[in-house]
């Protein structure tokens, strides 16, 4: 089984919590739990897929909100801040991870939007991630500001249709590699570039799995799919020039029968008015 704690090598507990325990209780031994709870934490209960199926309602609303305040000449960081007032209205909790990236060709994204207007034209790429009741689930949704151009439709199509050959694939005994390969060798043979593994375990905070390119290669992608676990899946497709990144993703739950979704929006693209 991969690190329950990848992407924090140094600890999930701030340094001077850990000494302030020390220095309360001289005489015991703290150890990390991680691992073991990282086990606990696997496979979820009913009443936790209902907190993350809430958490993937209210990522998907958030999106949403974005795309009505989203059009010509209004600042990124103000639409933004739509996604942020949107999740408070629906009762979900700060801080959480939105990842933004927005122009006519964006091929990065950061958690800090620029004060830039927007452009027609432009494609609005992120990753929303909504936490409820300390459930944490993700959707990946592309933005186009008035129609996309006949490459980003393309990539649009694509992502979809690589998002739906894994899911096809998601399934009890079905390995981290079968998965993630049906997005992988599809693309390189539509000749673009997938870039990440798009397969993170969600729950209370990063459920394992935690996989990143260094894992293709590793063990733990042959770790055998379990039903009650919960996935961000969300393919992400860049050209080869790199200058273009699209991805389109959910969060799904495995059940003894295959996978579900936990989002409910359709996967058509998402075009914002370019009217007032």
């Amino acid at each position: 089984m991969a690190s329950a704690a990848r992407r924090a090598p140094d600890g999930l507990i701030l340094h001077g919590t850990l000494t302030r325990l020390q220095e309360w209780f001289p005489r015991a031994r703290f150890e990390s739990a991680t691992e073991a709870m990282a086990e606990v934490r696997l496979l979820k209960s009913a009443e936790e897929l209902a907190a993350l199926e809430r958490s993937t309602e209210i990522a998907e609303q958030s999106v949403l909100a974005a795309a009505a305040a989203a059009r010509p000449g209004v600042s990124e960081h103000e639409v933004y801040a739509e996604i942020v007032a949107c999740m408070l209205r629906q009762g979900a909790e700060l801080p959480t991870l939105v990842l933004w990236g927005a122009g006519a060709s964006p091929n990065r994204m950061s958690r800090i939007p620029p004060v830039r207007p927007l452009a027609a034209g432009d494609v609005i790429v992120s990753e929303v991630e909504a936490r409820y009741a300390g459930y944490i689930a993700q959707v990946r949704r592309p933005i186009f500001v008035g129609p996309p151009s006949p490459e980003y439709a393309r990539l649009h199509t694509l992502a979809v249709e690589a998002f739906d050959q894994m899911f096809a694939r998601l399934r009890p005994g079905a390995t981290y590699a079968e998965v993630v390969d049906a997005y992988i060798a599809p693309a390189r043979a539509q000749g673009l570039e997938p870039l990440a593994v798009p397969l993170h375990g969600r729950g209370l905070g990063e459920d394992l799995p935690v996989l990143n390119v260094a894992s293709l290669d590793s063990p733990v992608m042959q770790t055998a799919i379990q039903p009650g676990q919960v996935f961000v899946m969300g393919p992400r497709l860049g050209t080869p020039d790199g200058c273009k990144i699209l991805a389109w993703g959910d969060t799904v739950a495995v059940t003894e029968s295959g996978a579900r979704r936990l989002g409910k929006r359709s996967s058509e693209p998402i075009v914002a008015a370019l009217g007032s």
